[in-house]
Parts: structure tokens; C-alpha cells; sequence
């Protein structure tokens, strides 16, 4: 009996165990359920909150204003450089950093010396050259007469020597005659022969003189222009920078002896962003 009463006790132990862990089970399952039913609504927002500066909207015209970092460049300039070597004789007084110069002022004066003794002797060798082409010329015209005179002399002696064959046509010539009128005709020939070499070398004289009077009139034109370049002259109405000349001074040629710039013809040149660049092209 004691042990029937056990065996029954330990059966309904069992059977309230595993209903127990049933219902463990079905509660596990349930929450696992409602978990996912919840995550899967979507969670009501709250409303954002934030701070801001207001004022109030008035129409109006706004330009904006840029700052930028550049330079101001010339567009108009020139170099004053020496054309000729030699020592600084005169300086203009305006001719000095910033200073405002006319247009064909002088502002620097080489040494002259040189340059107008070459300019005195290239005058007096375009007068040797002249003087020699006048007595060229006047050579040329007595070669021309003296040949005319020689063609008229040999043109007497044809005549001569044709009267002569006719005498001795009609018998009353003598030999003697006759040879004396063919050597005197032969003798015209000659010098009208020799009065035209004279005319060629007299032709060759006078354009050898004409050459000498270019190569002259070159040569003077040379030294006049290296003496107008002692002079340095403002092109135009401008302002010196960069100016390094000093009297007294020895300067090489083609040295840079400052700038002239024309402050009415510059230009502006600057960078700036791509956005300021949008703001520019708006």
C-alpha cells in the first residue's frame, strides 16, 4: 500500500513537472512574439527643437564686397637704354624716380666728342667725294669734246684723202700725195680710237665718283645717327622708374638706364577664388 501511495506520488510530481515546464515554454514563446510584434512598429518621432537667429525680411540691393591681393602692371612701357657706350655728360633734372617727363624730352646726354668728330670727318670725306665727282664730271664732258674733235678731224681727212683718189683718178695725182692722205687718215682713226678710251676710263671715273659720293653720304648719315644717340629722348609722356644713371658715369652699350611708363595705359592683375569668381559672373 506504502508503496502504491509513492509510485502514485511520484507519477503526479512527474506529470506537474512537465506541465510546468510547458507552461515555461509557452511564456518563452509568448515574449519572444510580442518582442518582435513591437520592434516591428514603427516608433512614434519626437519633435526636434533648435535655436536660431531671426531678423526681419526687408527687400533691399546688397553688393558684396571682395578683397583680393594683386598688381598693377604697365601695359605701355619702354626701356631707356644707352645705344652707344660712353661717359653720362648731362642728366635732366627730371630724371629721377617717379618723376613726370614730356614727350621728346632730353634726359640723358652722352659724351658728344667722339661721335662729332666722326660726324666732322664723314662731312669733309662727303666733300672730297663731291669736289671728285665734279672733276669727274667736268672730265667727263672735255673726254666728249675731245672725241667730237677727233671725229670731225678724221672726217676732214676722209674728205681729203677721197678729193686725192679723185685727182689721181683724173692723172693728175701724185703717189706720194695719196700715201700722205691714207697715213693721215689712218692717224684720225687712231686718235678717235684712243679719244673713246678715254671716254670709257672717263665713264668708270665718274661712276667710281658717284660710288664714293654714296659710300660718303653713307657714312655721314652713320654719324649723325650715332650722334642723335648720345641723346636719350622720352618716346612719350610718361613716368621714370628704375633709375640707375649717375653723371659722369661710364655706361656699356645698350645698357638699361631705367624705365619709362605711361601711367594713363595700366592694368590691374589679382587672383581670387572659384567662389568669389561665381560672385564676379553672377
Amino acid at each position: 500500500m506504502r508503496f502504491l501511495t509513492r509510485s502514485l506520488m511520484g507519477l503526479f510530481l512527474f506529470a506537474l513537472t512537465i506541465a510546468l515546464i510547458g507552461a515555461a515554454g509557452f511564456a518563452l514563446k509568448s515574449a519572444s512574439e510580442a518582442r518582435a510584434a513591437a520592434a516591428a512598429r514603427p516608433m512614434p518621432a519626437r519633435e526636434r527643437v533648435f535655436a536660431a537667429n531671426v531678423v526681419a525680411l526687408e527687400f533691399t540691393r546688397v553688393t558684396p564686397e571682395l578683397t583680393a591681393y594683386g598688381e598693377i602692371r604697365a601695359t605701355r612701357s619702354l626701356e631707356l637704354r644707352a645705344a652707344t657706350a660712353g661717359t653720362v655728360a648731362e642728366i635732366s633734372a627730371d630724371f629721377e624716380e617717379g618723376a613726370a617727363v614730356a614727350a621728346g624730352a632730353l634726359l640723358v646726354r652722352l659724351d658728344p666728342a667722339e661721335a662729332e668728330a666722326a660726324r666732322d670727318s664723314a662731312v669733309a670725306s662727303l666733300a672730297e667725294a663731291e669736289a671728285a665727282l665734279a672733276l669727274a664730271e667736268r672730265n667727263m664732258d672735255i673726254t666728249r669734246y675731245d672725241l667730237a674733235a677727233a671725229e670731225r678731224q678724221a672726217a676732214l681727212r676722209v674728205s681729203a684723202l677721197e678729193r686725192q683718189l679723185a685727182i689721181d683718178d683724173r692723172g693728175l695725182g701724185r703717189a706720194a700725195d695719196t700715201e700722205a692722205a691714207q697715213l693721215a687718215v689712218s692717224s684720225a682713226e687712231q686718235a678717235v680710237l684712243t679719244k673713246r678710251a678715254q671716254l670709257s676710263s672717263a665713264e668708270a671715273a665718274l661712276d667710281q665718283a658717284r660710288n664714293a659720293r654714296a659710300r660718303a653720304g653713307i657714312a655721314l648719315t652713320e654719324a649723325e645717327r650715332k650722334l642723335r644717340d648720345t641723346e636719350i629722348r622720352a618716346e612719350f609722356a610718361g613716368r621714370l622708374a628704375n633709375v640707375s644713371a649717375v653723371r659722369g658715369g661710364q655706361v656699356a652699350n645698350n645698357e638699361k638706364l631705367g624705365d619709362l611708363i605711361d601711367p594713363s595705359a595700366l592694368e590691374v592683375a589679382f587672383r581670387v577664388s572659384t567662389a568669389q569668381f561665381s560672385r564676379l559672373t553672377d
